[in-house]
């Protein structure tokens, strides 16, 4: 009848580590890429360009449930098609290092794309 509820990390993640990666995505991606869009929510970021609603090709980073990365109990942050196991939701440099990796993806493909 109810659910098990939300997964455990959950109640862990602030919504913070995401708008702060959506901020140095705006910083650091070129603007030759096109009209970026950023939209930050609870368990991630995505990134798309031009229109103002996400289409089929974006680039995300997002918390998921481990089970489907390795069939392990925890968390896994998905980031294009990698996953970080147990990332530290706490490291005040994990915004960082996520923008970072979205930003290489948009550097990558991007230009392949146009």
């Amino acid at each position: 009848m109810f659910g098990r509820g939300p997964p455990a990390y959950a109640v862990v993640v602030e919504l913070g580590v995401f708008d702060q990666t959506s901020e140095v995505i705006r910083a650091r991606a070129p603007d030759h890429l096109g009209e970026l869009r950023v939209r930050a929510h609870r368990r991630g970021v995505k990134i798309w360009f031009e229109t103002d609603v996400p289409n089929k090709e974006h680039y995300e980073a997002q918390l998921l449930s481990r089970h489907y990365v390795d069939g392990v109990d925890g968390m896994a942050l998905e980031i294009g098609s990698e996953a970080w196991i147990e990332p530290d939701l706490d490291d005040p440099e994990l915004a960082f290092e996520i923008a970072a990796r979205l930003v290489d993806y948009l550097l990558v493909i991007e230009p392949a794309r146009s």
